[in-house]
């Protein structure tokens, strides 16, 4: 994680840890190493990953 403070990390299912700034709440995309651009950014993927990360933060299990 980058040492900006009004950036947080959440965690996707397969792994991938994803840097979101606090104050717009999107989703920050580094460039691909072969110029490519990242992908299709869409606001459904978003609330599902931010579903999925808040379902990991509040589990009862958190601590197994």
């Amino acid at each position: 994680m980058s040492g900006n403070k009004d950036i947080y990390e959440i965690y996707t299912s397969n792994g991938l840890i994803l840097e979101v700034d606090k104050n717009t709440n999107q989703i920050i995309f580094d460039k691909r190493k072969d110029g490519r651009e990242v992908g299709k950014y869409t606001q459904e993927y978003s609330k599902a990953l931010f579903e999925a990360d808040r379902i990991l933060r509040t589990s009862p299990y958190i601590n197994y």
